[in-house]
């Protein structure tokens, strides 16, 4: 509790003798960062989004070709759930 509070003291004391400079730099940088954090995430999405669509992409031509070659007068699930019904 009193590291704490020393450093809730400190921290008031740095942010009051630096406010200027602070002030300065909120004004002055971040703009500028915020853009960049934007652009990186704006970039993340297109590659999740292009990953995603060739996933899908593959597991669709994947099933279609199983589904060609599995015979169509069995049910592919009468094994799991106790028999043909």
């Amino acid at each position: 509790m009193l590291g704490f509070l020393i450093g809730a003291i400190a921290g008031g004391l740095a942010a009051t003798y630096w406010h200027r400079e602070l002030g300065s730099f909120r004004d002055q940088h971040l703009p500028r960062l915020r853009n960049q954090t934007a652009d990186k995430l704006e970039a993340a999405e297109r590659t999740i989004v292009e990953g995603v669509k060739k996933v899908s992409t593959q597991a669709r031509t994947r099933l279609r070709r199983e589904d060609a070659s599995a015979p169509h007068d069995e049910d592919p699930m009468a094994d799991r759930i106790g028999g043909p019904r």
